[in-house]
């Protein structure tokens, strides 16, 4: 059951340049895949485009090669980037840090990201 005022954000994935602008039409949020943080033209015009990013990183990227995609996006205008760590194994019910987490401060600590 939904509950009344209830807003669901749709958040596809742009595979092409030429998407973004009907994309920008209709959605809150473009995101962006694994697949393609690598792919410098699509970042650059996303980061034209005034809309909220969201950029998965890749098993294989490292965090250096996250916040350089997402420098992509900022050095077109763009603040609005949001980074997505992906979760390799299911998150175990201990006390201690989930190790999904220990990226964040060395990232920290490399760029302006909140």
């Amino acid at each position: 059951m939904l509950l009344p005022n209830t807003v669901f954000l749709q958040f596809p994935e742009v595979l092409d340049a030429e998407q973004i602008p009907l994309m920008v039409q209709y959605v809150d949020i473009l995101q962006v895949g694994a697949r393609n943080m690598q792919n410098f033209a699509l970042l650059k015009k996303l980061g034209q485009c005034g809309k909220p990013v969201f950029l998965k990183r890749g098993f294989s990227a490292t965090y250096q090669d996250l916040l350089m995609a997402a420098e992509y996006i900022l050095g077109e205008g763009n603040p609005q980037v949001i980074l997505c760590e992906r979760e390799l194994e299911p998150l175990r019910p201990t006390r201690e840090i989930p190790w999904i987490l220990r990226p964040f401060p060395f990232c920290k600590s490399l760029h302006i990201f909140p």
